[in-house]
């Protein structure tokens, strides 16, 4: 499973923001992502100002870390105030891929279009390979694919709400008080 993760305008921050402060963000932004994707043995292929790229063997621990780096931003941006504020997008992809050393050789072209990112900031996407695998551990929601490139569309992509499926849950609870009832 790969994770695509993007600060988009984070180029933007240049502009008025101090060198110091800029630096002092991005050490901050980066060890809240690349601290969590080591501590569950994720693989970074590419790590940028604003973007990193990361593969993991189970898209369990993908879409998990995909939650925890979530929260990390969540609590960073609320501890500490700069003068411009960010905000991140999470894409997983699961999708045979090749790598060499640690690095994606081929990457799938789902592309999130740039006109729209601002509306999937602060969320995290799968791609329906992904939703597939985890859809009864996760709850989610349908995208509709005007957000994305004309290179997916044939693929659906689902915003994660939450990281228990409650319907499923609800579902077996009530089950549970049928079988006590009869």
């Amino acid at each position: 499973t790969i994770l695509n993760i993007k600060i988009p305008g984070f180029d933007v921050l240049y502009d008025n923001i101090s060198m110091s402060e800029l630096i002092n963000l991005n050490i901050h932004i980066k060890e809240n992502i690349l601290s969590v994707i080591h501590m569950h043995n994720g693989s970074i292929s590419k790590s940028s100002n604003n973007a990193v790229l990361a593969h993991f063997l189970d898209p369990r621990t993908a879409i998990n870390v995909s939650i925890k780096i979530m929260e990390n931003i969540n609590i960073f941006k609320k501890i500490k105030t700069f003068s411009r504020n960010f905000n991140i997008v999470i894409k997983l992809i699961t999708r045979n891929i090749k790598t060499i050393h640690d690095e994606i050789v081929t990457i799938p072209e789902y592309i999130i279009d740039e006109s729209y990112i601002s509306i999937l900031s602060n969320k995290l996407i799968i791609d329906s390979n992904t939703h597939e695998l985890l859809k009864d551990n996760y709850s989610s929601i349908k995208l509709t694919e005007i957000l994305f490139s004309y290179f997916s569309t044939l693929q659906n992509h689902y915003e994660i709400l939450k990281p228990l499926n409650f319907l499923q849950i609800s579902n077996e609870i009530i089950n549970e008080k049928i079988k006590i009832e009869d």
